[in-house]
């Protein structure tokens, strides 16, 4: 099971929306988790896992993956065949 910690309107969006696209939401958990923000709003919160309280995190079968280049692959390799190294190509260059 793939659990994906995130906080709307933050970095860990893109990989919502790379979730969307690969048509794989049913099969990843969502955890909406609360974080520290640049204007000072927000808190860390506890449930989230990634050491610095950031988002992304996700969990895949019990390792703790906290870049968003190697969520896209988790994805592929969980996936294969649903487009993820390709849309990690699409979004480097776009």
């Amino acid at each position: 099971m793939l659990t994906l910690f995130h906080s709307p309107n933050s970095r860990s969006s893109a990989v919502v929306m790379l979730l969307n696209e690969m048509g794989i939401t049913d099969k990843v958990e969502v955890r909406h988790v609360s974080i520290k923000r640049i204007d000072g709003s927000g808190e860390v919160d506890p449930t989230n896992p990634h050491p610095e309280g950031k988002v992304p995190a996700l969990l895949h079968d019990g390792h703790l993956i906290t870049e968003r280049w190697c969520d896209h692959a988790a994805f592929d390799h969980a996936f294969p065949g649903n487009g993820a190294c390709a849309a990690c190509r699409l979004a480097a260059v776009g």
